[in-house]
């Protein structure tokens, strides 16, 4: 009997072993496809994938109980396809094809890998459309496929992402709308679209992520006024809306709503009415360019308590009031921006006289840009002495 029982034992331990051998198998089986996939190699990374070495140990796999966990071949050189064979990774977590020159188009299987956390297929030459199944990808916490040549929607099954929290699709041929169903992610910090040919409005939906950080979707073709629920996100450190076609003014609480900007870029939209005065509150702002819209009025004294700020953009817009001898008394306040290396007034309605206090501008000022508008200023001697 104890015989019978020792058989029986050894017979199914020796059909786990066989099970696993056979799972590993798989995994080196997905990766020579990858090697065998690759039109160019130049620096030889995959050279050690081969049977010399176990395949945990061949460069840029990690593996965790003789399992592919994570592929990074990132910044290789690599010239290749990527085959649908990838999608027998079953316990991949990290794939890491970035800044290499990949070609054709995103297997449809990767839908597959739901174990899969972040996706990074940036800078490459894919195409085609972006998958769908990506949303079987339920573990995912960061897609990344800027910069390729997709000429594709974004898929409004994204949205079924629930643990996203990076979505990165810059510079990439995208065209058609933003979904609203991304607003369903409740988990997402960041939305970098930009440089792409996205059109229509913002989705009132995106005004749902109270997490969101990161709002880039600059250099498209989106149009209409921004959402009232998108000034809310209180957590948001970059606004980026820049080369659009927006409209509207911005709200007068809109830096008690937004205390922790340090990125607002809304320069070439159809922006118009006054500065807000509660920009104010914003001491975290670095970068504040709102020029080539339709802005009017004087500058309110908001840069106070602007230590940090490196850019100033103001030009090309209806700001002054052509001969009001405080035009710029602003100029003053900038005398606390400590950090100022880029200031742009021109081609505005500034008037009066330049103030003296220009000569305390910052250290660190590299440029500063009047063009179009001298011809409507006083000159104080003091004030060119900088």
């Amino acid at each position: 009997m104890k015989a019978a029982s020792k058989s029986i034992y050894c017979f199914y331990y020796s059909l786990i072993y066989s099970f696993v051998l056979c799972q590993n198998e798989v995994d080196k089986l997905a990766l020579q496809a990858i090697k065998n996939q690759l039109v160019s190699d130049p620096f030889g990374v995959t050279s050690s994938w081969n049977e010399s070495l176990h395949f945990c140990m061949w460069h840029g796999v990690s593996c965790k109980r003789q399992r592919v966990t994570q592929l990074n071949l990132s910044s290789s050189s690599l010239v290749g396809y990527v085959p649908s064979s990838i999608a027998n990774l079953s316990f991949l977590q990290v794939l890491d094809l970035s800044n290499n020159s990949f070609q054709g188009q995103v297997p449809e299987k990767i839908g597959h890998l739901f174990r899969l956390r972040v996706i990074t297929l940036a800078n490459n030459s894919l195409r085609g459309q972006i998958p769908t199944t990506l949303s079987n990808c339920s573990n995912l916490r960061t897609l990344d496929l800027s910069y390729n040549n997709f000429m594709s929607r974004i898929p409004f099954q994204l949205g079924f992402l629930t643990k996203l929290e990076q979505l990165r699709i810059r510079n990439s041929n995208l065209e058609g709308i933003i979904p609203p169903h991304i607003g369903n992610i409740s988990t997402l910090l960041e939305i970098s679209l930009r440089i792409n040919k996205l059109e229509g409005e913002i989705p009132e939906s995106l005004g749902q992520l109270k997490s969101l950080t990161i709002l880039s979707i600059g250099d498209n073709m989106l149009s209409g006024t921004i959402p009232k629920s998108i000034y809310n996100l209180s957590h948001l450190s970059l606004l980026s809306l820049c080369k659009n076609k927006f409209q509207g003014s911005f709200p007068h609480n809109i830096g008690l709503t937004l205390p922790n900007l340090q990125y607002f870029n809304v320069w070439e939209n159809q922006f118009s009415g006054s500065i807000p005065s509660s920009f104010s509150n914003t001491s975290k702002l670095l970068i504040f360019d709102i020029s080539n819209n339709k802005f009017f009025g004087g500058v309110p004294n908001i840069f106070r308590n602007q230590d940090k700020l490196r850019l100033l953009w103001l030009a090309d817009n209806d700001l002054g009031t052509s001969g009001i001898n405080d035009d710029l008394k602003f100029l003053t306040d900038l005398a606390n921006c400590s950090s100022l290396e880029k200031l742009n007034l021109s081609n505005c309605n500034f008037g009066g006289v330049l103030p003296s206090s220009l000569v305390n501008l910052s250290g660190k000022l590299e440029s500063l840009s009047m063009a179009g508008m001298l011809n409507k200023l006083t000159i104080n001697p003091r004030s060119i002495c900088i």
